[in-house]
Protein backbone atom coordinates (compact mmCIF):
# COMPACT_ATOMS: atom_id res chain seq x y z
CA UNK A 1 0.00 0.00 0.00
CA UNK A 2 2.94 2.74 0.58
CA UNK A 3 4.90 1.33 -2.81
CA UNK A 4 1.43 1.92 -4.85
CA UNK A 5 0.93 5.78 -2.57
CA UNK A 6 4.32 6.55 -3.21
CA UNK A 7 4.35 5.51 -6.71
CA UNK A 8 1.36 7.72 -7.39
CA UNK A 9 2.59 10.73 -6.24
CA UNK A 10 6.73 9.77 -7.95
CA UNK A 11 6.26 12.78 -10.57
CA UNK A 12 6.11 15.27 -7.41
CA UNK A 13 8.33 13.44 -5.17
CA UNK A 14 11.02 11.76 -7.69
CA UNK A 15 10.43 13.19 -11.29
CA UNK A 16 12.76 11.16 -13.67
CA UNK A 17 13.12 7.96 -11.62
CA UNK A 18 11.98 4.68 -12.23
CA UNK A 19 8.78 3.15 -10.09
CA UNK A 20 9.26 1.53 -6.73
CA UNK A 21 9.38 -1.86 -6.69
CA UNK A 22 10.84 -3.59 -3.61
CA UNK A 23 11.58 -2.61 0.31
CA UNK A 24 13.87 -3.62 3.34
CA UNK A 25 12.76 -4.17 6.60
CA UNK A 26 15.67 -1.97 8.27
CA UNK A 27 14.19 -1.54 11.62
CA UNK A 28 12.00 -2.86 14.32
CA UNK A 29 11.08 -3.15 17.91
CA UNK A 30 8.82 -3.95 20.80
CA UNK A 31 8.65 -0.53 21.96
CA UNK A 32 5.06 0.51 22.92
CA UNK A 33 5.44 3.37 20.78
CA UNK A 34 7.40 1.18 18.12
CA UNK A 35 7.63 1.74 14.62
CA UNK A 36 8.50 -0.11 11.39
CA UNK A 37 11.33 1.25 9.17
CA UNK A 38 11.63 0.44 5.58
CA UNK A 39 13.91 1.49 2.68
CA UNK A 40 12.40 1.58 -1.00
CA UNK A 41 14.30 0.79 -4.11
CA UNK A 42 13.42 2.11 -7.37
CA UNK A 43 13.73 -0.74 -10.18
CA UNK A 44 17.00 0.35 -11.00
CA UNK A 45 18.09 -1.05 -7.69
CA UNK A 46 18.68 2.63 -6.12
CA UNK A 47 17.33 3.23 -2.52
CA UNK A 48 14.56 5.82 -3.20
CA UNK A 49 12.95 6.83 0.34
CA UNK A 50 12.37 5.90 3.94
CA UNK A 51 9.25 4.96 5.11
CA UNK A 52 8.35 4.74 9.27
CA UNK A 53 5.43 3.33 10.45
CA UNK A 54 3.61 3.38 13.69
CA UNK A 55 2.81 -0.11 14.89
CA UNK A 56 -0.23 1.19 17.19
CA UNK A 57 -1.80 4.47 17.75
CA UNK A 58 0.73 5.27 20.76
CA UNK A 59 3.70 5.79 18.11
CA UNK A 60 1.69 7.89 15.97
CA UNK A 61 2.67 11.17 18.04
CA UNK A 62 6.95 10.19 17.72
CA UNK A 63 6.28 10.35 13.52
CA UNK A 64 3.87 13.66 13.65
CA UNK A 65 6.85 15.12 15.82
CA UNK A 66 9.69 14.20 13.57
CA UNK A 67 7.76 15.70 10.60
CA UNK A 68 7.47 18.70 12.74
CA UNK A 69 10.47 19.20 13.72
CA UNK A 70 12.27 18.46 10.19
CA UNK A 71 9.93 20.73 8.35
CA UNK A 72 10.52 23.70 11.02
CA UNK A 73 14.36 23.03 10.61
CA UNK A 74 14.24 22.41 7.13
CA UNK A 75 12.99 25.95 6.58
CA UNK A 76 15.86 27.26 8.74
CA UNK A 77 17.81 26.95 5.27
CA UNK A 78 20.89 25.73 7.86
CA UNK A 79 23.34 23.25 5.91
CA UNK A 80 24.40 21.10 8.72
CA UNK A 81 20.31 20.49 8.60
CA UNK A 82 19.95 20.47 4.41
CA UNK A 83 23.12 18.47 4.21
CA UNK A 84 22.97 15.99 6.62
CA UNK A 85 19.26 15.36 8.03
CA UNK A 86 16.60 13.70 5.65
CA UNK A 87 14.01 16.11 3.83
CA UNK A 88 10.60 15.16 5.03
CA UNK A 89 8.03 14.24 2.22
CA UNK A 90 5.00 12.70 3.34
CA UNK A 91 3.01 12.03 6.46
CA UNK A 92 -0.22 10.63 5.42
CA UNK A 93 -2.42 7.92 6.60
CA UNK A 94 -2.01 4.87 4.09
CA UNK A 95 -4.70 1.95 4.94
CA UNK A 96 -5.23 2.42 8.80
CA UNK A 97 -1.16 3.22 9.81
CA UNK A 98 0.28 6.94 10.10
CA UNK A 99 3.15 6.89 7.54
CA UNK A 100 6.57 8.74 7.84
CA UNK A 101 8.28 9.20 4.60
CA UNK A 102 11.68 11.18 4.34
CA UNK A 103 14.18 11.06 1.57
CA UNK A 104 17.28 9.13 1.74
CA UNK A 105 20.47 9.86 3.87
CA UNK A 106 23.62 7.52 3.08
CA UNK A 107 25.79 6.17 5.38
CA UNK A 108 26.65 3.48 7.64
CA UNK A 109 25.67 3.57 11.40
CA UNK A 110 28.48 4.97 13.70
CA UNK A 111 27.49 1.50 16.13
CA UNK A 112 28.34 -0.46 13.19
CA UNK A 113 32.15 0.31 13.43
CA UNK A 114 31.66 0.67 17.40
CA UNK A 115 31.10 -3.27 16.90
CA UNK A 116 33.99 -3.58 15.00
CA UNK A 117 36.37 -5.85 17.20
CA UNK A 118 39.05 -3.64 18.92
CA UNK A 119 37.42 -0.67 18.11
CA UNK A 120 36.83 0.76 21.06
CA UNK A 121 39.73 -0.05 22.84
CA UNK A 122 41.53 2.03 19.81
CA UNK A 123 42.44 5.21 21.74
CA UNK A 124 42.43 6.96 18.25
CA UNK A 125 39.82 5.16 16.84
CA UNK A 126 37.73 6.48 20.07
CA UNK A 127 39.09 9.87 19.43
CA UNK A 128 37.99 9.82 15.64
CA UNK A 129 34.86 9.46 17.01
CA UNK A 130 34.29 11.85 19.28
CA UNK A 131 35.88 14.31 16.74
CA UNK A 132 33.30 13.82 14.51
CA UNK A 133 30.10 13.78 16.66
CA UNK A 134 31.46 17.39 18.20
CA UNK A 135 32.24 18.95 14.87
CA UNK A 136 28.85 18.64 13.40
CA UNK A 137 27.00 19.31 16.55
CA UNK A 138 29.02 22.23 17.04
CA UNK A 139 28.36 23.36 13.64
CA UNK A 140 24.46 22.71 14.10
CA UNK A 141 24.19 24.58 17.34
CA UNK A 142 26.28 27.42 15.93
CA UNK A 143 23.89 27.87 12.54
CA UNK A 144 20.70 27.62 14.88
CA UNK A 145 22.03 29.44 17.61
CA UNK A 146 18.69 31.73 18.87
CA UNK A 147 19.40 33.51 21.34
CA UNK A 148 19.95 33.53 25.23
CA UNK A 149 18.31 32.77 28.22
CA UNK A 150 19.35 33.33 31.42
CA UNK A 151 18.92 30.34 34.30
CA UNK A 152 16.50 31.45 37.15
CA UNK A 153 13.90 28.97 38.26
CA UNK A 154 11.31 28.69 36.00
CA UNK A 155 14.10 27.95 33.53
CA UNK A 156 15.25 25.08 35.88
CA UNK A 157 11.65 23.86 36.27
CA UNK A 158 11.45 23.22 32.40
CA UNK A 159 14.78 22.00 31.30
CA UNK A 160 16.31 19.80 34.30
CA UNK A 161 12.69 19.72 36.84
CA UNK A 162 10.78 18.16 33.39
CA UNK A 163 13.59 15.41 33.19
CA UNK A 164 12.73 14.46 37.00
CA UNK A 165 9.20 14.32 35.99
CA UNK A 166 9.95 12.20 33.40
CA UNK A 167 11.73 10.17 35.62
CA UNK A 168 9.89 9.71 38.35
CA UNK A 169 6.86 8.66 35.77
CA UNK A 170 8.40 5.82 34.13
CA UNK A 171 11.09 4.58 36.62
CA UNK A 172 9.68 5.44 39.99
CA UNK A 173 10.96 7.67 43.08
CA UNK A 174 13.14 7.72 46.33
CA UNK A 175 14.93 8.94 48.87
CA UNK A 176 18.12 8.82 46.48
CA UNK A 177 16.50 10.98 43.52
CA UNK A 178 15.39 13.48 45.83
CA UNK A 179 18.09 13.82 47.22
CA UNK A 180 20.16 14.34 44.00
CA UNK A 181 17.39 16.86 42.81
CA UNK A 182 17.88 18.77 45.72
CA UNK A 183 21.18 18.76 45.19
CA UNK A 184 21.36 19.77 42.06
CA UNK A 185 18.68 22.52 42.58
CA UNK A 186 21.31 24.24 44.76
CA UNK A 187 24.01 23.91 42.87
CA UNK A 188 21.91 25.23 40.07
CA UNK A 189 21.13 28.81 42.45
CA UNK A 190 25.08 29.12 41.87
CA UNK A 191 24.52 29.67 37.71
CA UNK A 192 21.51 31.66 38.55
CA UNK A 193 21.73 34.87 35.85
CA UNK A 194 23.97 32.93 33.88
CA UNK A 195 23.25 33.22 29.95
CA UNK A 196 22.33 30.18 28.33
CA UNK A 197 22.77 29.65 24.95
CA UNK A 198 19.78 28.58 22.80
CA UNK A 199 19.66 26.03 19.82
CA UNK A 200 17.90 23.41 17.85
CA UNK A 201 18.21 19.84 19.40
CA UNK A 202 18.48 16.79 18.17
CA UNK A 203 17.98 15.53 21.08
CA UNK A 204 18.79 11.88 20.66
CA UNK A 205 22.13 12.31 19.38
CA UNK A 206 23.04 8.72 19.69
CA UNK A 207 25.58 6.71 18.03
CA UNK A 208 22.99 4.61 16.44
CA UNK A 209 21.82 8.41 14.69
CA UNK A 210 24.93 9.68 13.04
CA UNK A 211 25.53 7.75 9.99
CA UNK A 212 29.05 7.79 8.43
CA UNK A 213 31.48 7.32 5.05
CA UNK A 214 34.51 5.93 6.35
CA UNK A 215 35.55 8.50 9.45
CA UNK A 216 33.64 11.44 7.50
CA UNK A 217 29.90 12.22 8.96
CA UNK A 218 27.26 12.07 6.16
CA UNK A 219 23.97 12.01 7.67
CA UNK A 220 22.08 12.94 11.18
CA UNK A 221 18.70 10.58 11.35
CA UNK A 222 15.83 10.13 14.02
CA UNK A 223 14.95 13.68 14.55
CA UNK A 224 11.53 12.86 17.02
CA UNK A 225 13.01 14.27 20.18
CA UNK A 226 13.92 17.21 18.54
CA UNK A 227 13.27 21.01 18.90
CA UNK A 228 14.04 24.67 17.35
CA UNK A 229 15.30 26.26 20.45
CA UNK A 230 16.82 24.72 23.48
CA UNK A 231 19.80 24.56 25.75
CA UNK A 232 22.02 22.25 23.80
CA UNK A 233 22.98 20.54 26.50
CA UNK A 234 21.10 16.90 26.02
CA UNK A 235 22.98 16.67 23.13
CA UNK A 236 26.27 17.74 24.54
CA UNK A 237 25.17 14.86 27.09
CA UNK A 238 23.49 12.18 24.81
CA UNK A 239 26.72 11.59 22.69
CA UNK A 240 29.13 10.36 24.95
CA UNK A 241 26.35 8.54 27.64
CA UNK A 242 25.78 6.76 24.38
CA UNK A 243 29.20 5.82 23.58
CA UNK A 244 29.82 4.16 27.08
CA UNK A 245 26.00 2.62 27.28
CA UNK A 246 27.11 -0.40 25.16
CA UNK A 247 30.81 -0.79 25.68
CA UNK A 248 30.33 -4.18 27.93
CA UNK A 249 28.50 -5.66 24.62
CA UNK A 250 30.87 -4.15 22.04
CA UNK A 251 34.23 -5.00 24.21
CA UNK A 252 34.38 -8.28 26.31
CA UNK A 253 35.64 -7.43 30.43
CA UNK A 254 39.00 -7.31 31.44
CA UNK A 255 40.48 -8.55 34.46
CA UNK A 256 36.97 -9.93 35.71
Amino acid sequence: AIRSYLNDQRGDLWPGRSPLEGAIVAGADRDPGAKVTYIFFDGDGHPSAVAKVARRPSGEAALESEDAVLRELWALGSRSVTDYAPRPLVLERIGDRLVLVVSLVAGKPMRTRYYTPGHVTDPRAVADDFAVAASWLRRFHHETRRGVMALDDEGFDRWVGSVFERYRRTIGWSEAEESLFETLHRLAGDLRGCPIPLAAVHGDYAIGNLLLDGSRLTGVIDWEFGGRAEPPFRDIYKFPTSYGFYLHAAQPARRG
